[in-house]
């Protein structure tokens, strides 16, 4: 193999993954955000729900599920960057170097099943479902027609469109 082609393609992969760091960096911050927001948020209404309408109780829901769609989006951009790397960048690398194939590169140990599964988008879809129920409650205790119909549907749209982008990435890309 042409020892440019192989330059190249370390060089471009190095840059890749610098790349990828710093888009999880960046999910994590605003992940964190969300957490940060929506609990304060949370507590805020809480305390003070007696001077709020009963709506203001479905907003971290709303916020909760506008969040999770920003954070889909850095999941799948890091995940599409780790396809691009793991079906075009290693095999050119593991053929130039002559790296040998029972030891997997970065990618391909990130989709075995040794590097287990992440699960930290459990802790984060938690907060979403805690104050979905929250807001379903509110919207349905006592149900107004002119008001909980259309944020109830509006949820469901929202959760549905979260559930979607959240598979996304492992459809497109087996991350």
């Amino acid at each position: 193999m042409a020892d440019d082609l192989r330059s190249f393609a370390w060089e471009l992969y190095a840059n890749l993954r610098a790349e990828v760091i710093s888009l999880q960096s960046i999910r994590g911050q605003v992940t964190g955000v969300k957490i940060s927001l929506i609990v304060t948020g949370g507590v805020l209404i809480a305390a003070n729900v007696h001077d709020l309408p009963r709506l203001a109780l479905t907003v971290p829901a709303f916020a909760a599920l506008l969040f999770d769609l920003l954070i889909h989006t850095y999941s799948y951009s890091i995940c599409r960057t780790g396809f691009y790397c793991r079906e075009h960048l290693e095999p050119i690398l593991r053929e130039g170097y002559r790296f040998p194939s029972e030891h997997p590169l970065w990618e391909e140990f990130m989709v075995s099943r040794e590097a287990g599964r992440n699960v930290s988008v459990l802790g984060n879809l938690g907060l979403t479902v805690l104050t979905g129920v929250i807001a379903v409650i509110v919207l349905v205790r006592p149900f107004q027609l002119g008001t909980s119909a259309p944020s109830l549907a509006a949820l469901l749209v929202l959760v549905g469109w979260d559930v979607w982008a959240l598979d996304k990435p492992r459809r497109d890309f087996r991350c």
